[in-house]
């Protein structure tokens, strides 16, 4: 474990990240000489806009820490994963991580370094004890890989393991090439989540984006593509895909995205813009048909209310897994009990929001300003994996709440989250008046939390399916989470509540 302040620290929050480097060619990692023995290679930064840390907390991550590797060590890696250790101190705040790695070039190791071997834990001195055990597992989870050591544990998805980089590279430039482009320079890691690898590619002909995705995310790039043919302006291109490995690759969009930008009006056009685009897969049963036969989960609003018994009989889904943080545990028995017992409200709105009468249709799952970038034609949507057949209203709902837990400069104007969710309501207007919508968007507001935590339960199970590494997802703990929002906005005085204020009373549609 790591130790402990005993004296409180007044100062952000630091990562504490170590790198494991294995040899190419046998198992084997680089130590560094320290005054208290031998250390993992480390890194010690600042807390990125204060964030929780390692890479599912920042997509930016991997790249960061290839270039440190290249500025300390001088060697060229890639990221596999940082799934050994991490825990944080409750004290500090500090994070300490391990990340694996994977070396591209032969390089030699640092001047003063040492290759060490399983059996060298034995007598090496180390300066940071919990670092035997980490290794310890390290070697065991190498030396059991296949076809041959040093490998990866199987139970890892594909790019987390040694060796998957350069056939997806492979891969990538040869499908590039089809476009008369051709690699300008090294593929920049942006991700290497158990649910999702994503690298940004310079190219002659322009940025490109390579994303490889978990068999729970594979209708992706089938989505982008339904939804490409009737909106070309506002869904990413797929140029290229691999359906049995779950590979696609699509362009940049040559844009900000919106979270960089403080023009209030340019988030308004954004809105209005996601809105009619969802209007057109509401318009007829067909479309969602459509949406189903793309493989987007039914979580329509009858299917919400069937479902949430059952949702908190799952008690595997409502854990959070393994955890940095005590404060991401599963929902307690308390906890259980007050939704069990606030279950009958929950069923009766989904049925009152049905009576709004806007119809169930695209929803995107995860609609953030970071997913929208401002193109030369008109806002882009991007990052579709958790897309569903739901109320559209939750996609707007999720948008402002991450507008105000994202600290956005935006959240300083006066009125910013009403005049944003009139902006998404305008296309609406067919289905009643601006009294009416707004009634019905607050009614969508208390019962997003039951849509997320579900669409997270089915895509836990999907992944649990497919990986034996399903409980250290980073989205594992999605489903307690929302829930857990979902009862302390229940019980929060109308003050505290986000505006517009979430309503909890089940009010008549008039």
């Amino acid at each position: 474990m790591v130790e402990r302040a005993h004296t409180p620290v007044h100062r952000p929050p630091r990562f504490h990240d170590f790198f494991l480097v294995p040899h190419p060619a046998e198992p084997a990692v680089i130590l560094l000489p320290d005054a208290q023995g031998w250390t993992l290679p480390n890194w010690v930064h600042d807390a990125r806009r204060g964030r929780t840390g390692r890479e599912h907390d920042d997509p930016f991550w991997p790249s960061a820490v290839q270039r440190e590797v290249r500025r300390s060590m001088s060697l060229e890696t890639t990221v596999l994963h940082a799934g050994l250790f991490d825990s944080r101190d409750a004290d500090t705040g500090d994070r300490h991580s391990v990340i694996v790695l994977e070396l591209q070039q032969s390089a030699s190791a640092p001047p003063g370094s040492r290759w060490a071997r399983r059996a060298d834990l034995s007598h090496l001195p180390l300066a940071v004890p919990w670092h035997r055990a980490t290794l310890a597992r390290w070697f065991a989870e190498t030396e059991a890989g296949e076809p041959a050591p040093p490998a990866t544990s199987p139970a890892r998805p594909p790019w987390q393991r040694s060796g998957w980089y350069a056939t997806a590279a492979a891969w990538m430039a040869a499908q590039l090439r089809n476009f008369g482009a051709v690699p300008a320079g090294p593929a920049e890691q942006l991700g290497t989540k158990l649910g999702r690898y994503l690298l940004r590619v310079p190219t002659s002909a322009g940025i490109a984006y390579f994303k490889a995705l978990p068999a729970m995310y594979a209708r992706e790039p089938r989505l982008l593509r339904l939804l490409a043919a009737t909106h070309p302006n506002r869904i990413p291109a797929v140029l290229a895909a691999d359906p049995d490995r779950h590979w696609f690759i699509t362009w940049d969009h040559g844009a900000p995205p919106l979270e960089t930008v403080q023009d209030l009006g340019a988030w308004e056009n954004a809105l209005r813009a996601f809105s009619e685009l969802q209007a057109t897969w509401t318009s007829a049963e067909t479309r969602q048909a459509d949406l189903l036969e793309a493989g987007c989960p039914d979580l329509r609003l009858e299917r919400l209310a069937e479902r949430t018994t059952a949702l908190l009989a799952d008690r595997p889904a409502l854990a959070r897994g393994e955890a940095a943080d005590p404060g991401e545990a599963g929902l307690s028995a308390a906890e259980i009990h007050d939704l069990h017992a606030v279950a009958p409200w929950l069923r009766a709105a989904c049925d009152r929001l049905r009576h709004y009468g806007v119809p169930d249709g695209l929803v995107h799952g995860d609609f953030l300003p970071a997913n929208v970038a401002l193109g030369k034609r008109g806002p882009v949507f991007v990052d579709w994996c958790e897309a569903s057949l739901s109320h559209p209203f939750f996609s707007a709902v999720r948008f402002l709440a991450s507008a105000e837990w994202e600290g956005r400069p935006l959240r300083e104007q006066p009125s910013v989250a009403t005049r944003l969710r009139d902006a998404y309501l305008e296309p609406w207007s067919r289905y009643g008046s601006v009294d009416r919508l707004s009634r019905a968007f607050a009614l969508a507001q208390a019962l997003q939390p039951l849509h997320h935590a579900l669409t997270y339960q089915h895509l836990w199970h999907l992944l649990a399916a497919e990986s034996s590494a399903a409980h250290t997802w980073e989205r594992r703990g999605v489903t307690a989470q929302s829930l857990r929002s979902f009862l302390r906005q229940r019980h929060a005085p109308p003050e505290s509540c986000p505006s517009p204020a979430l309503t909890i009373t089940i009010e008549p549609p008039g």
